[in-house]
Formats: C-alpha cells, sequence, structure tokens
C-alpha cells in the first residue's frame, strides 16, 4: 500500500513538473488573446513544411470564437463607454499584429477582411475622439485629460481634426496649469513661505516651457529660492555664533563649525554668506585633533578605524595632539611530544560451535572470545602566541593588551602487543601547521580585536 501512496505522489510530482500553459487554459480564463497567442506559437513550432489542414481548422475555429466573443462584447458596451470599447479594439488590433505576414495567415483572411490593421486603428483613433471631445474643459485637469486622449488616439489614426484639438487642448492645459501654479506661488510668496513660492513659481515656468515663458515665473522663483535660502542660512549662522560663545571643548568647536557650514552651502546657490565659510574652516580646524599612530607591520590595516576629518594623521609625535602606539610580539614554541598507553579489550569471533535444541534440531552458534591488546598514542604539539600591545598618550591615556594564541596537532596511533584483531590498523590524524601558518591564524583574529579597541579609542576622542 505504502508503495503505491509513494508512486503516486511521484507521478504528481512529475506532471506538476512537466505542466505546460495550453490554448485552452487560456481561453477558459477568459485571456482570448493568450490562448491565440499560445496556439500560433505552437503552430509556429512545427514550421511551414509540417503545417496540416488540421492546423489550420483549429486556428480558424478559435479566432473566430475569440472574434465572437469581442463581438458579443462590444454589442453589449454602451457606445458612450469608451474605455471598454478601445480595450476591446485593441485586443483585436494585438490579435491582427499577431496572426498576420504568418506562413498560414491566409487561412485567416475572413478576420483580416473583417478587421484590417488601418479600419482598427481608424476606430480606436475615432473613439479616442469621441472620447476626448466628450469631456468639458474647465481646469487644467480636465484640459490634459483632453489633451492625453487626442494624444492617445493620434498616436493610431490621424482621425479628422485629431492634431488640432490636441495641440488646441495641451496648449490650454498648459496655460491653466501655468496661472494656477503662478496664483499658488503668490499666495505663498503673501504666508512668506518663499520655499513653496519658488516650487510653485518654477512648475508654473516648466508647465508653460513649450510655449515660452510665463510672465516673470522664472524671476520670482529665483527671488523665492534666494529668500527662503538666506532665511535658512542666517538661522544656522546664528546658531553657530551662539554657540561658540561659550565654546571650549574641541567637539563643540566642531560643531560650531558645522552651522557655519550648513549656513555657508545653504546659500552656496546665490554666492557667499557673509564670513560663514572662513567662520567654518577657523572652527573646523580648531576642532582637530593630530593623530600619531605607530604601529608594527601587523596591524597596518587599522587606519581606516580614523575615518573622521577631524582626526587628521601627522608624521610626527611631537607634532601630534594623541599618540597611539601598538607594539606586536610573536613567539613560535616547537612540536612537543606526549605518549600515552591504554590497553583495550574487545570481544571478537572466535568460532561456530553446533548446539542441538529439546527437538533434536542442531544449529551453527557463533562463539566469542575476549582479547586484550595495547594502543599507544604519542602526540606532537606546536603552538604560537601574538601578544599585542596599544598605548594612547596625549590629550587622552589609556592602555590594553591581549594575546592570542593558535596551535595544531598531530597524532599517531599504533596497536601492538596481545591479539590485536584483524580490522583494528595503525593511523595517523591532525597535520602541524607552519609557524607562517599559524602567524596569519593568529593575525586574522589579531586584526578584529584590535579594531575594536581602536573604535573605542576613536570614540573617547569624539567627546573631548
Amino acid at each position: 500500500m505504502m508503495r503505491i501512496i509513494i508512486a503516486g505522489l511521484l507521478m504528481f510530482l512529475l506532471v506538476s513538473c512537466t505542466y505546460e500553459r495550453t490554448s485552452q487554459d487560456a481561453y477558459a480564463e477568459g485571456n482570448y488573446v493568450e490562448s491565440i497567442n499560445l496556439l500560433a506559437a505552437k503552430i509556429e513550432e512545427k514550421s511551414e513544411e509540417n503545417f496540416k489542414q488540421t492546423d489550420a481548422e483549429k486556428l480558424s475555429k478559435l479566432v473566430t470564437d475569440v472574434m465572437n466573443k469581442y463581438e458579443d462584447e462590444l454589442t453589449r458596451t454602451n457606445k458612450i463607454d469608451y474605455k471598454k470599447r478601445i480595450d476591446v479594439y485593441e485586443k483585436l488590433l494585438e490579435i491582427n499584429q499577431r496572426l498576420s505576414n504568418r506562413f498560414y495567415s491566409a487561412e485567416l483572411v475572413f478576420f483580416f477582411d473583417k478587421y484590417s490593421d488601418e479600419d482598427l486603428r481608424q476606430i480606436i483613433a475615432k473613439d479616442f475622439y469621441d472620447y476626448g471631445n466628450s469631456i468639458t474643459g474647465t481646469d487644467s485637469d480636465s484640459y490634459h485629460t483632453k489633451a492625453e486622449l487626442y494624444k492617445s488616439g493620434l498616436s493610431y489614426y490621424s482621425y479628422k481634426n485629431i492634431a488640432t484639438l490636441y495641440k488646441n487642448a495641451n496648449t490650454k492645459y498648459m496655460q491653466i496649469a501655468a496661472k494656477d501654479f503662478y496664483d499658488q506661488g503668490r499666495n505663498f510668496e503673501k504666508q512668506k513661505d518663499y520655499n513653496a513660492a519658488s516650487e510653485a513659481f518654477s512648475q508654473a515656468s516648466s508647465v508653460y516651457q513649450p510655449l515660452g515663458k510665463y510672465k516673470d515665473s522664472d524671476k520670482r522663483a529665483y527671488d523665492n529660492a534666494k529668500k527662503h535660502a538666506t532665511l535658512m542660512a542666517e538661522e544656522a549662522y546664528q546658531k553657530g555664533k551662539k554657540l561658540a560663545k561659550g565654546a571650549d571643548r574641541r567637539s563643540t568647536f566642531r560643531s560650531v563649525g558645522e552651522y557655519y557650514r550648513q549656513a555657508a552651502d545653504v546659500y552656496s546657490r546665490f554666492g557667499r554668506y557673509k564670513d560663514a565659510a572662513s567662520l567654518a574652516e577657523k572652527y573646523h580646524n580648531k576642532g582637530l585633533i593630530s593623530v600619531y599612530f605607530h604601529s608594527d607591520d601587523l596591524c597596518s590595516d587599522v587606519g581606516s578605524a580614523f575615518s573622521a576629518d577631524y582626526l587628521p594623521f601627522v608624521s610626527s609625535s611631537s607634532s601630534a595632539d594623541v599618540i597611539i602606539s601598538v607594539t606586536c610580539n610573536s613567539r613560535y614554541y616547537s612540536p612537543q611530544q606526549s605518549y600515552n598507553m591504554e590497553i583495550k579489550r574487545e570481544k571478537v569471533f572466535d568460532k561456530y560451535v553446533e548446539q542441538t535444541d529439546d527437538q533434536g534440531h542442531t544449529t551453527q552458534v557463533e562463539t566469542f572470545k575476549e582479547v586484550s591488546y595495547n594502543e599507544s598514542t604519542r602526540t606532537y604539539r606546536n603552538s604560537l602566541t601574538l601578544s599585542t600591545e596599544v598605548s594612547v598618550r596625549g590629550l587622552i591615556s589609556s592602555s590594553s593588551s591581549f594575546t592570542i594564541e593558535k596551535s595544531s596537532e598531530k597524532y599517531e596511533v599504533y596497536y601492538w602487543g596481545g591479539d590485536v584483531p584483524s580490522h583494528v590498523h595503525d593511523y595517523n590524524e591532525g597535520v602541524l601547521e607552519s609557524p607562517y601558518e599559524l602567524e596569519q591564524r593568529a593575525k586574522s583574529e589579531q586584526s578584529g580585536q584590535l579594531r575594536s579597541i581602536i573604535e573605542s579609542i576613536v570614540k573617547d576622542l569624539s567627546y573631548l
């Protein structure tokens, strides 16, 4: 029973993995264009040489069925439901484009005669034309909608005066939208919301750009942006000025410099703002903490921890505010041997003996005997210790150290004396690493620990 269930599951999985979506599947779901695409692709795989009458009949029937489905849908659709009508005709056009100029196209003349590419494009363009005409232009949104509908129709066919209608609606949209944005900008000006005013005037200028310049929108956008930048710059400038009065720490000097930098940056589009740029540099320099970093070549990769721009490296300890020294020492211990012996005991097969039960039946029975033998293990072990010391002098003082030990072992196991079973054999296990390999493993771990210490030092420096 279990075998039958497993076999059934395997068959189900096999069918699932090899499932291929068919034209019938798509049709049943109402995806008619997809159903035609799938069938056409299947026929095209066979090539023209293998195209059979049954294929032609199958394709003709499907196209007829789909055509009837869409015609029924058009019959049920209100004539002023332009969106629905356009969707249906676009699908018919998609079918036309998919099936035309193929080796089997001659079998579908009935469809192409009724729904030619040009006729469908005209019908779609007309529906977009009527759709656009049905919308009354009252504001920028309605004119924009009309323009987009005419534009869509024009992409299919130049129906009547649709090109002129598109141009007129789009022009009207740009005129009204530009005026709306301009009026918004003036209202924001009165409220002294200069940033919003600048954006509104910029939008007025942008939307009207195809027609030229809209009044003085460019100038007003610039003037309001400048007023906004002036307010922002002055706010940052005054914060820096206030903080500078009581500044007595390097971290505070840096904050002062940052405020002045903000003032200079926010106004940079319009030129220099007072002496903000020079004050930013002045206080930034007062907040610098020069670092002299000395380490063995083993520790060269920790310098990236000093990424803050207020921690410049200097080449001499005499000109440094903080001196950080890292000293690394390694010591290698040559292989040491140790020896261990154990007496192993084990039951092993001895021989077969005959046994007779109460009914007189005789059987062969295995018997076992206990054997003992010696297991000797010789262990070779080498190791390396890497000691690291970190000292800090200057504006702050601290010291720390850590030691990393790495080792490797090799075992030689052999058996002797007594009665060693046939399945027991001597063997070796493990590998003794070279001093270089041990050192590289230690360095890898050292780098992470050292970086953690350096990052802690940098954090302490940020509070000065």
